[in-house]
């Protein structure tokens, strides 16, 4: 369901981007704001757990992600099995006239929540860019239990949380 729900999103963005006479695609800067947000799983959405909104801001060099201060469980709403939280950010660059791709690690916070009021710093996370490629942040929510053995996950098909943070074309050739 998501990924046809998503290549819809994407007919609908080159289908706006497609310049009529020359047959080419104009990917300006604002044409892909339409992915911004976009629910990989529309029955758990990460607009329903986290309430703290990401700050994305760019460098000819990098890209910043800054999570503000969370007020746990305001700000971060778990599951009722859930003692963990991992928050992941992935970063991926597509060159679009030179047909490549790279997705860079995934970076995460972890926190662990004890069912008390709990308050997480803000936290930054740098990423390294490319001038002239298209960028795609995503963020995922992955909850876990603890168990005798260890931490358990316990997201599933009708729970996991993924949206598309950001995507924008970073200025340059």
């Amino acid at each position: 369901m998501a990924i046809s729900r998503f290549t819809g999103e994407n007919a609908l963005l080159l289908n706006s981007a497609l310049i009529g006479e020359t047959q080419t695609f104009d990917f300006s800067i604002a044409a892909f704001n339409k992915l911004n947000g976009f629910e990989f799983d529309i029955d758990s959405p990460v607009r329903k757990q986290l309430f703290a909104q990401p700050r994305v801001t760019t460098t000819d060099e990098a890209i910043k992600i800054a999570l503000p201060e969370l007020h746990i469980p305001k700000d971060l709403k778990f599951p009722a099995d859930g003692k963990n939280c991992v928050i992941a950010f992935q970063l991926a660059l597509f060159d679009l006239q030179n047909y490549w791709r790279f997705a860079q690690e995934t970076q995460s916070i972890e926190i662990k929540y004890k069912f008390k009021p709990l308050t997480i710093p803000e936290t930054e996370l740098n990423f390294d860019t490319q001038a002239g490629c298209l960028c795609g942040i995503t963020v995922t929510l992955h909850y876990f239990t603890e168990t005798f053995a260890g931490n358990l996950g316990i997201n599933s098909n009708p729970f996991n949380p993924a949206a598309i943070l950001k995507t924008f074309m970073i200025p340059g050739q």
